[in-house]
């Protein structure tokens, strides 16, 4: 199933000029390796509590290759997120990000660490109705966006202009050094 997913947002990346469908396949591939970076850095620590526990888990490769699969993933997430920064809107960047790598990280760690043996009725109804928020979130914050900024693509421009209203932009004055600060003060 990830599989499909990775082939699809991939196949979108080499085959796509939307700017639209880049900014939102970029922004979730980096989001689904950010979840198996949570994924494998989780594993990890499981592997030192059990040493601080008295057990040896060092003995098997698990912890190894979760050590090298989290320095794998984390690099490549990094590498994603400033590629999607870099190049589109950070205010459509960060919750794509941040709202797959929420949805994921969830998923894998129910099933990957059989959380869902412990679930009680309470928690069966309400992570698929957090994940179904999210979504629908990450749905409609999808339908009307603009991934290049306002401008043309001036993500500095477009953070001002989102941040303040016109009225504010017009009024506010930066002086150019303090010597302007001194005279408009007299």
């Amino acid at each position: 199933f990830v599989s499909l997913i990775v082939v699809c947002l991939v196949s979108v990346q080499i085959f796509s000029q939307n700017a639209k469908l880049l900014c939102l396949t970029t922004s979730m591939m980096c989001g689904a390796v950010g979840s198996f970076t949570q994924l494998f850095a989780k594993t990890f620590a499981e592997a030192l509590d059990a040493v601080v526990s008295g057990e040896e888990p060092f003995k098997n490769p698990l912890p190894y290759i979760s050590i090298c699969t989290t320095l794998v993933f984390g690099i490549t997430q990094f590498t994603l997120l400033n590629r999607a920064l870099s190049r589109y809107n950070t205010f459509v960047v960060s919750p794509f990000v941040n709202s797959t790598l929420i949805i994921l990280g969830s998923v894998y760690s129910v099933i990957f660490f059989e959380e869902w043996k412990r679930f009680s009725v309470l928690s069966w109804v309400l992570l698929p109705l957090g994940i179904i928020c999210t979504a629908l979130g990450v749905v409609l914050l999808a339908c009307n966006h603009n991934p290049l900024g306002h401008g043309h693509g001036d993500h500095r421009s477009s953070l001002t202009e989102d941040m303040l209203s016109p009225i504010q932009v017009s009024s506010t004055k930066i002086p150019k050094s303090s010597s302007e600060t001194e005279e408009n003060s007299r």
